[in-house]
């Protein structure tokens, strides 16, 4: 069962109906992928996003897909709508990266998270009436601190998606 989207002229096939046909056709491969949380990093450091999806991943619950800027992910996010997208403080002020529009289209299918992340948000933040807006109006619902490293925002969605955490050490590129 699906119903016709006349806004992106597509199809829309719930979860649930999904899951339903593809028990019915044993296609239990599918259904675990679909099972699996979806996590979106934006961040143009290569660095960042290997070492992000390598330890999301690490678990096997959750799929990381990369983008460089927000313009990547308006060209697929209506197949790939994230539970949590994260990414650097730096994105919410650059012009060029659409990232309320982004993340209204995504909240329109799915209830999308979004975890920034800063070397320093603990003394920007407070300071800064200009960033506090942005916190505000996006709905921010975690700032977290990479300045000693990824961990505490690998922890820090692990957490939120409700995953048991992988025990490693990550360390922040030099």
């Amino acid at each position: 069962r699906a119903s016709f989207n006349q806004g992106n002229m597509s199809y829309l096939v719930l979860q649930d109906d999904l899951l339903s046909f593809l028990r019915e056709k044993r296609m239990t491969a599918q259904i675990q992928k679909i099972m699996q949380h979806k996590v979106l990093v934006v961040d143009r450091d290569t660095n960042t996003t290997f070492i992000l999806k390598s330890e999301l991943e690490r678990s096997g619950k959750v799929q990381v897909k990369l983008a460089t800027s927000t313009r990547d992910i308006e060209l697929s996010i209506d197949a790939n709508v994230p539970d949590i997208l994260t990414t650097h403080f730096g994105v919410t002020q650059r012009s060029q990266d659409n990232l309320e529009g982004v993340l209204k289209r995504c909240r329109q299918t799915r209830p999308t998270k979004l975890v920034l992340y800063h070397e320093a948000p603990e003394q920007m933040i407070p300071t800064m009436p200009d960033v506090q807006k942005i916190v505000t109006s996006l709905q921010v619902d975690a700032v977290v601190s990479v300045s000693r490293g990824f961990r505490p925002l690998v922890n820090k969605i692990e957490e939120i998606l409700g995953v048991e955490r992988s025990h490693t050490m990550v360390r922040k590129p030099k």
